[in-house]
């Protein structure tokens, strides 16, 4: 990683994206309870230089009392260090030492937290509660939130107590919910107890944090273990058995008996942990803590973290966008029968449509919102100079040339490791790097962001896994809008024209061939990602079929794996007469995706080419011979 590269992530991460700061300390003193310290000090001196000094047991209480106040008081002054730095940075900063109740609501607006690891007094059980609590909540915030967790503790324990807190633990786990193999239940039920005696002996910090960060090298901690049972003449454990100690290990590092969550832990021992919408720093409170440590720690933890380049350019768009004011600065160019248009346009609409007409109205000032972003900024120019630094030295551009091919899939190569590495640090196998390709194809061309109708660009597939997408032109799928006869005629009902997609038994071909624009990448529900043909193979034709969309506008579609709509199909078949009959035939659909608009057209253009053709009548004749045509 380019030092040019860890400066980008510094900046989207900590310098443009921490606003506001909130210390959470239960030893900082509000400046009333301050003054009134600093009269019992002075208070308690006067009582020391007038008492009974023969008194030794009555002195060193005195003088007990009066270093606590003292202690107080200096921690105050610390307190009152951080609240200049910060304020000196033009961050907003704010000290909370009641933490007997801790407001959730308020705490999760603040960008950074600086947070003391013990909230509760030294003689209750489980000092480290609120705090833990705390961090457990953050996680599922709405909000990204960056902590410092301030500790006199052991580091690399205070790592294991709060990565063990976010990831939460199965402390009832048993051998029947690893496997069902009667042979390993039968070895656990008659060995475990042995192994568990040897286990806690066995066991590291190290090993427990590999298995929090789902790195454990199992196979190895099964071998090293082995030998240990083997000195002990104990039955050799397997890689499940060991899945259950390492639980039970960690489960005693749960002191909040957080369920388990399944959720990703990533971090260094004793350094940071990210996990969901938090991502924690540990730092040691010492005499000479200082703030401008804690702002350094951040900076550390965040480039041994080495976040992607996705991660980096969309911290940093968020940070542009609560910079703009958008919103004001929106509302104030807008005209004023622009602002008329914005509300005749949601009440003008029946009832039933009004969420979706706010929808389009919406998506229109935000993206004339982000326009300033994405076209009068230097954005677009940060995110090159981002990607460039990702490497040193830069990988040049190798243009694709028939004279030299392989050159230009060298280069091609090298790019998708290094965007594979700067994810997941690993080098990948010729079939995921296509994947990457893929996964490209499908962001450029597919929106996540569903309509609550089928409509045009509408990738489907029915429960005989049947693809389709819908070709029919979007203004005759709006519900409720009756732009002919048959639609009314059909209401609530709705004709719609799919074409019936073909799928690319290997992806790679689809892949070599993108460019020819007649392919959709698809991710399917079960996560397998797919290639689909517009066009049959042989006639170079698209495949259409006709069908009826029952309940079309009751817009109640949506992208959640179990939500279908009902669609009719026709077909004949002959009766026992031999007389042909029409036989309608029900489906259920299933939304899978939806192209965007510039590609969903190209497909409707295909349609509608296809159905508007002329000489389809003509008759064909060639007498030509090859060598006269030759010839000529």
């Amino acid at each position: 990683m380019t030092a040019m590269y860890k400066e980008k992530i510094v900046k989207a991460f900590r310098d443009d994206a921490i606003r506001s700061v909130l210390l959470i300390d239960d030893e900082y003193i509000p400046y009333k309870e301050l003054v009134t310290n600093k009269k019992t000090i002075s208070e308690k001196l006067n009582d020391l230089r007038d008492g009974d000094l023969s008194d030794l047991a009555d002195l060193k209480s005195k003088i007990d009392e009066l270093n606590k106040i003292n202690t107080e008081v200096q921690r105050s002054d610390v307190a009152k260090e951080f609240v200049n730095f910060f304020h000196n940075n033009k961050l907003i900063c704010d000290v909370e030492s009641d933490t007997t109740n801790l407001d959730y609501e308020k705490i999760r607006k603040s960008d950074l937290i600086v947070l003391d690891y013990y909230l509760k007094p030294q003689f209750e059980n489980n000092r480290a509660e609120a705090s833990l609590n705390l961090v457990s909540q953050l996680s599922s915030s709405k909000h990204m939130n960056m902590v410092v967790i301030y500790t006199n503790e052991q580091l690399s324990s205070v790592w294991l107590e709060v990565a063990t807190t976010l990831r939460g633990s199965q402390k009832e786990l048993d051998i029947e919910g690893i496997t069902k193999n009667p042979y390993l239940i039968k070895q656990w039920n008659e060995n475990s107890l042995d192994w568990i005696e040897l286990w806690d002996n066995f066991v590291t910090e190290e090993m427990k944090s590999e298995f929090i960060l789902d790195n454990a090298n199992l196979r190895e901690f099964c071998k090293d273990f082995s030998a240990i049972c083997d000195e002990s003449d104990i039955e050799k454990p397997t890689q499940e058995h060991l899945k259950i100690l390492l639980e039970k290990s960690i489960a005693h590092l749960n002191f909040n008996d957080t369920k388990y969550t399944q959720r990703c832990i990533h971090g260094q021992r004793g350094l940071w942990i990210q996990a969901g919408d938090v991502f924690i720093v540990l730092c040691s409170k010492t005499d000479k803590e200082s703030p401008t440590e804690v702002w350094d720690s951040i900076k550390t933890a965040l480039c041994n973290w080495k976040p992607s380049l996705y991660r980096v350019v969309t911290s940093d768009l968020q940070n542009r966008i609560e910079d703009a004011n958008l919103s004001m600065e929106k509302a104030i160019s807008y005209l004023e029968k622009d602002q008329m248009a914005f509300l005749w346009g949601i009440l003008q609409s029946e009832d039933k449509h009004k969420e979706r007409v706010a929808r389009e109205l919406l998506g229109n000032i935000v993206n004339e919102a982000l326009d300033s972003i994405l076209y009068n900024s230097n954005f677009a120019a940060d995110v090159v100079a981002s990607a460039r630094a990702i490497t040193d030295p830069v990988i040049d551009y190798v243009e694709r040339s028939k004279q030299a091919p392989e050159l230009h899939k060298e280069f091609q190569k090298s790019i998708l490791n290094e965007s594979a590495r700067n994810v997941s640090n690993r080098e990948l196998e010729l079939k995921d790097l296509y994947l990457i390709a893929h996964a490209y194809n499908e962001k450029l061309s597919t929106t996540k962001h569903f309509h609550k109708y089928i409509t045009t660009g509408s990738v489907l597939i029915d429960s005989e896994k049947n693809w389709y997408i819908c070709v029919t032109p979007s203004c005759n799928t709006i519900p409720g809008q009756e732009t002919d006869l048959g639609i009314s005629a059909l209401k609530p009902h709705r004709a719609l024209t799919l074409v019936k997609l073909i799928r690319v038994t290997d992806i790679t071909e689809a892949l070599h061939n993108a460019h020819h624009s007649s392919y959709i990448f698809i991710t399917s529900p079960d996560r397998e990602e797919l290639a689909f043909s517009v066009l049959n193979k042989e006639s170079k034709l698209p495949e259409l079929v006709k069908v009826v969309v029952k309940n079309h506008d009751d817009e109640t579609w949506c992208n959640d794996g179990t939500n279908f709509k009902e669609i009719i199909t026709f077909e004949t078949e002959v009766d026992e007469a031999g007389l042909p009959k029409v036989r309608q035939r029900d489906e259920k659909v299933y939304p899978v995706s939806l192209l965007k608009p510039a590609y969903a057209a190209r497909y409707q253009s295909i349609q509608s080419h296809y159905e508007g053709r002329i000489g389809v009548d003509f008759l064909t004749l060639d007498l030509s011979e090859d060598d006269l045509l030759n010839k000529e």
